[in-house]
């Protein structure tokens, strides 16, 4: 190095020349050869350059940070490295630094091999006789810079998580919103199909404050709107897809939220019209914009979910209210005469809804709405007929009898379609099927038996099956009923898309005048009886499916999982052999540890497997804390009060006792709500240190334990705990509640399945 930039004044002479200044500094010896070294080992780049900006000297650390060598640099100029300020800012910035004042700057420069950087320079200014010389002591910051911006990012992130949670919770109040829509249809007087679907959700993310720009939009958003999958959506293409009548309001929120207004927060509820067909649809949507560190947006990410069946519920349970307030003043009059009856139509109806609100299961709703039918109108029994639209009869699909349901079976129904009623040409039932305006009076007793309308203009008492007597199974039937004392009988159609799709048989062991209000009754209450027995459908499809996709889900995770890797094994293991045969030893010793590799991976798989088989209340809960969570869940909104106590210390339990118990929990606090009629029930388990007891008792009914009951409830519940070797006991006295007690020896459990 051939200068001192350390302290100018006492190595400077007033010269204007490289050559002057390196004689000043030669005067100096030893003080020379120190400042060399510093010069040479210090870790930040320094260059010493004159006011010109000509570079004069370089340190190897300034060497080494633009990529050139020292005889490279000198004579060079600052602009011929630096770009993030032109020549002339470069020049001013030097004629600002004044005597003995450091000034600190940032710059982006370029090496050599034209990568960019960034550095911290300290510009200082010295004065010497012959001139003054700049001393700039240059810092690397472009690692840091990098580490800078992850954090940035890692902050993003971090709020956008708490975004899009906080917009999981408005969906799921969106989804109880859905519920509670559902819930009101219900309870109108047309008693529609009960349907709860899941709404689509589409995410949208712009990350650029010019929303003129193409959005990132989920497949499903694109969907949502009717777009193509491969569309580049701009903020102007998805304007067009709004409701012309939405689209202004749409568009201000928009540009509120990005405006800074209530945080960034968007909130809309609008229409859209779907590009392909024109259909108009319902959306919400649900986004948050975020914003630098001058207040700009500089990104906005939201969700959009399809409401459309909501609205058309909202819209359909307006129209229904409007139609019963219509029918409630139409019929005020006539009311007002029958007061009395108007309120059993009441009691009937509310509780038909509130069985529907306790009862998870159709067949049970099903059950629950021909018992108040009976009841409302004084009768033995019912049966369910339904019209086979292939053939054109009816068939019989399900007996209400004795207080208990019974459901065809698939050739009772076969059977009973042997009677042709909807396809004769009968003075009554044809009227009856084609048109549904009235319900039909038979008796039984006469001779032979006969039907009238029982509200139409014809009421002449006609022959109840015409030709049809003629079939054997006609006089089986008539003598069936008679031999239960049944006389006369009120057939009610039943409708599906207004449409007779079958009748209600309402049987009576005495002759009676049935007054309008109760026929109308009937009516209403036959949709209600038509409904649970589409959902009774519905439900067992959904079942059918749900076995169906579940054993497609185990057959995918054995053929991804043990399947391949059992293959994978022998596969590996032939190779071993095959190594073996040519004494490859290592080789051979190498496939086997890859198949133990293999088999242990495969175990692992399996394990996960059989877990997943594990009922979900169950997941992270031991027994009690799910006993104690069912409990709750299937009591709220009851009259029942259910307590749950321990005594002893819990004792972990094999997965399946667990599952067991818990099965025969559920099951008795079921039949509680059902049948029981109680105020009370009470589970109590007891861990000794030989035994561990379930104790469940309530203060219903009670029944005869001796009697044969119907259902597969206590049969279930005794092959359950017969499978885990214990015994079970049953207490019931009529009126005065029922006990169940499972003993389970702890001695006897068995060993926990190992994979």
């Amino acid at each position: 190095m051939d200068t001192d930039p350390t302290k100018v004044e006492d190595c400077c002479r007033p010269t204007k020349g490289r050559k002057d200044l390196q004689g000043e500094f030669a005067e100096h010896g030893s003080r020379e050869a120190l400042l060399e070294l510093l010069f040479a080992s210090v870790a930040d780049a320094i260059f010493l350059a004159e006011p010109d900006g000509r570079i004069i000297d370089a340190n190897p650390a300034a060497c080494a940070m633009l990529g050139y060598a020292r005889e490279e640099l000198l004579g060079t100029r600052p602009w011929d490295f630096v770009t993030s300020a032109s020549r002339e800012e470069i020049l001013e910035l030097i004629r600002g630094t004044k005597r003995g004042v450091p000034v600190t700057v940032q710059r982006a420069y370029r090496r050599r091999t034209g990568e960019l950087r960034a550095m911290d320079l300290r510009l200082t200014r010295f004065g010497c006789p012959g001139g003054d010389l700049l001393v700039a002591s240059c810092h690397d910051l472009t690692e840091q810079k990098q580490l800078e911006e992850r954090l940035r990012d890692l902050n993003e992130r971090r709020s956008i998580e708490e975004v899009l949670r906080r917009l999981n919770v408005e969906l799921s109040q969106q989804a109880a919103h859905l519920r509670q829509v559902n819930q009101s249809l219900v309870e109108s007087e047309q008693r529609l199909r009960l349907a709860i679907e899941t709404g689509r959700i589409g995410l949208w993310v712009w990350n650029s404050t010019d929303v003129e720009n193409s959005g990132d939009w989920s497949n499903q958003l694109k969907e949502i709107f009717g777009l193509p999958l491969d569309a580049e959506v701009t903020h102007d293409m998805f304007l067009k897809c709004v409701h012309p009548d939405d689209r202004e309001r749409v568009d201000q929120l928009v540009m509120q939220a990005l405006g800074g207004a209530i945080g960034g927060e968007y909130r809309a509820e609008y229409r859209t019209i779907d590009p392909r067909d024109g259909s108009e649809h319902w959306v919400t949507a649900r986004g948050q914009a975020f914003f630098d560190s001058e207040g700009k947006a500089n990104r906005f990410i939201g969700t959009v979910m399809d409401i459309t069946e909501r609205k058309l519920a909202e819209e359909s349970s307006i129209r229904l209210n409007l139609q019963l307030e219509q029918r409630i003043a139409e019929r005020t009059a006539d009311l007002r005469a029958s007061e009395h009856l108007a309120r059993g139509q009441l009691e009937a109806l509310t509780d038909t809804l509130t069985a529907l609100s306790r009862e998870s299961e159709p067949e049970k709703f099903l059950e629950h709405v021909l018992r108040m039918i009976g009841r409302r109108l004084g009768a033995h029994s019912l049966s369910v007929w339904e019209m086979n639209d292939n053939t054109g009869r009816v068939g019989l699909a399900a007996n209400f009898d004795d207080d208990r349901l019974h459901v065809a079976t698939q050739e009772e129904t076969q059977a009973s379609q042997q009677v042709e009623l909807a396809t004769q040409d009968h003075p009554v039932w044809t009227e009856f099927f084609r048109s549904g305006e009235h319900c039909v009076l038979g008796e039984i007793d006469s001779e032979p038996p006969r039907v009238r309308m029982a509200d139409g203009p014809d009421t002449r008492w006609h022959h109840w099956f015409g030709d049809a007597v003629a079939n054997p199974i006609v006089p089986v039937m008539i003598k069936r009923l008679s031999a239960l004392g049944i006389v006369a009988t009120l057939c009610v159609p039943m409708f599906v898309g207004g449409k007779v799709s079958g009748l209600i048989s309402i049987r009576f062991q005495q002759k009676r005048a049935f007054r309008c209000e109760e026929v109308e009754l009937a009516r209403a209450l036959a949709h209600q009886a038509m409904l649970a027995i589409q959902l009774m459908r519905l439900s067992q499809l959904s079942r059918q499916a749900a076995v169906v996709a579940e054993r497609n889900r185990l057959a995918r995770d054995i053929h991804d999982t043990l399947a391949q890797g059992l293959t994978g094994v022998i596969v590996q293991l032939e190779a071993a052999e095959d190594a073996q045969a040519r004494n490859l030893v290592k080789d051979a010793a190498a496939h086997v540890e890859r198949a133990s590799e293999l088999a242990r991976e495969g175990l692992q798989e399996a394990r996960r497997s059989v877990q997943a088989l594990r009922p979900l209340v169950l997941a992270g809960k031991n027994l009690c804390a799910a006993m104690e969570e069912l409990m709750r869940k299937m009591t709220m909104g009851t009259n029942l009060r259910a307590e749950f106590t321990i005594q002893g210390e819990p004792q972990p339990l094999p997965q399946e006792w667990e599952e067991n118990l818990l099965r025969v929990g559920q099951e008795v606090l079921t039949n509680t709500l059902r049948h029981a009629r109680a105020s009370h029930f009470k589970v109590h388990f007891v861990f000794d240190p030989q035994t561990i007891r379930l104790e469940l008792r309530d203060d219903g009914c009670g029944f005869d334990p001796a009697k044969r009951h119907d259902g597969f409830g206590l049969l279930g519940i005794k092959e359950r705990v017969e499978t885990m070797g214990g015994e079970l006991a049953v207490q019931s006295v009529a009126e005065n509640g029922t006990a169940i007690f499972v003993v389970l020896p702890q001695m006897k459990y068995p060993p926990a399945l190992q994979l």
